[in-house]
């Protein structure tokens, strides 16, 4: 998580950080969710960091979706970008 926050920190506040973990291994599932306080903040970190290198893996970046959006309940809105 610290080199999430690290990354990331540089294009504003930074609320949360969180990485996905296996319940029984406790290893990271190689995704997690980074959480900014602007959404203009998070909107230029998913411009600048999709598709870059973070500790020698390619990243993605999106937006996610709440549950119930994903179900097509509510019109798509952004989050905060994903990190897979």
């Amino acid at each position: 998580e610290k080199a999430l926050t690290e990354a990331f920190s540089r294009f504003g506040e930074v609320v949360e950080v969180k990485i996905v973990m296996d319940r029984v291994s406790q290893r990271s599932k190689g995704f997690g969710f980074v959480q900014y306080a602007s959404e203009a903040d998070a909107e230029r970190a998913k411009a600048e960091m999709n598709g870059k290198v973070l500790s020698g893996r390619i990243i993605f970046v999106d937006d996610v979706k709440p549950k119930s959006q994903l179900s097509g309940d509510l019109p798509s809105s952004t989050v905060s970008p994903v990190l897979s």
